[in-house]
């Protein structure tokens, strides 16, 4: 069964606040990354997410492009090296050609990586910003959300 984590927020006019963080994988946060941030005001993260692509992107363009660079240095230490073909525009085209599908596979990687560890962390992430926020952890609960919150409020 999943587990939930509840908190409590008392505000001044006899007013309470519930809310349950799921424990384990968030899907949600999967598939949206930034936008599951942002949907649950989480700014830091939102913002060092952003960050993590826009290096990333700059990265793997500054890798491969230094990649192809070393293979035509070493073609031309070893004397395979042909200038006329180099110069032809089937030779740039396919130089191009691999650069994009390496650039586009280990991007993909880094996305799909990064998207699983946003999914593990995700409600963490959550549970840390609400304590940050001033919510106190009742308790642990297990079943649907709602009946988390409906035992919670038992208490």
């Amino acid at each position: 069964m999943r587990q939930y984590y509840v908190y409590r927020m008392e505000y001044e006019a006899d007013e309470t606040e519930y809310i349950a963080v799921k424990d384990g994988f968030s899907f949600p946060a999967f598939f949206l990354g930034i936008i599951w941030f942002l949907k649950k005001r989480l700014w830091k993260y939102s913002l060092a997410l952003l960050g993590f692509w826009l290096l990333e992107y700059i990265g793997l363009f500054v890798y491969w492009y230094w990649f192809l660079f070393f293979v035509m240095l070493a073609q031309m230490i070893s004397g395979t090296f042909d200038p006329k073909q180099f110069a032809s525009s089937e030779h740039i085209l396919g130089i191009f050609a691999l650069f994009k599908k390496l650039l586009s596979f280990t991007a993909y990687l880094l996305a799909f990586g990064s998207g699983a560890f946003i999914g593990v962390e995700a409600n963490g992430f959550l549970r840390k910003k609400l304590v940050d926020d001033g919510y106190e952890l009742i308790g642990i609960y297990e079943g649907s959300r709602r009946r988390a919150i409906k035992e919670a409020t038992k208490i």
